[in-house]
């Protein structure tokens, strides 16, 4: 079993944070930008993938880097 784990997402139109709180998160996420519905599901594709059939116990960071740092 493999799992990915995205990060900070800003969310829907019917979100309850504010644009100050927002950019403070994006600021913290080396790429620069939150995550969006494409960038988790991007990764289920690889992983769902023969390309990563061999692909075992994984734990796929969808963060923007921010688990490595800035």
């Amino acid at each position: 079993m493999n799992v990915v784990e995205p990060d900070f997402a800003a969310g829907s139109e019917v979100s309850t944070l504010t644009a100050d709180c927002v950019a403070r998160m994006e600021a913290r996420i080396p790429l620069g930008r939150s995550s969006g519905p494409e960038d988790a599901s991007g990764a289920v594709l690889c992983l769902c993938s023969p390309a990563a059939a061999f692909v075992t116990g994984g734990v796929l960071g969808v963060d923007g880097g921010k688990s490595i740092g800035s």
